[in-house]
């Protein structure tokens, strides 16, 4: 649990995204406190997410990080900056090309209108 009572709207919204965070990753209530923490006293902080460690810059540079793991599949990991939250969702491995054959078959439509 966060302790501190929000002091400003900015505070609301930082301890909201502490708590939608949790919706991702499993944290412990000492790193969460931590993490609003660092939100409030690092106007340049960001958080950010992968598979399995939630680390915390500022300024750019790497203040700490530990290990966190998701609770869901659907999520590449996410960001916290500002006051703002972005996930980045999971991306779908795997490829290949579809369509191409489209435009070979309506040439050979059009050939065989052509021969009638």
């Amino acid at each position: 649990m966060i302790s501190d009572k929000p002091k400003s709207y900015n505070d609301i919204i930082r301890k909201k995204m502490c708590y939608d965070l949790t919706n991702y990753y499993s944290i412990s209530p000492e790193n969460l406190e931590m993490i609003y923490q660092f939100l409030t006293n690092n106007p340049n902080a960001r958080i950010s997410g992968n598979q399995n460690l939630i680390s915390l810059f500022s300024d750019q540079q790497l203040v700490q990080s530990f290990p966190a793991y998701k609770k869901t599949n659907t999520i590449d990991g996410l960001t916290i900056a500002g006051v703002s939250l972005t996930v980045i969702p999971r991306r779908s491995s795997g490829g290949g090309s579809s369509g191409g054959s489209s435009s070979n078959n309506n040439n050979n439509n059009n050939n065989n209108n052509n021969n009638n």
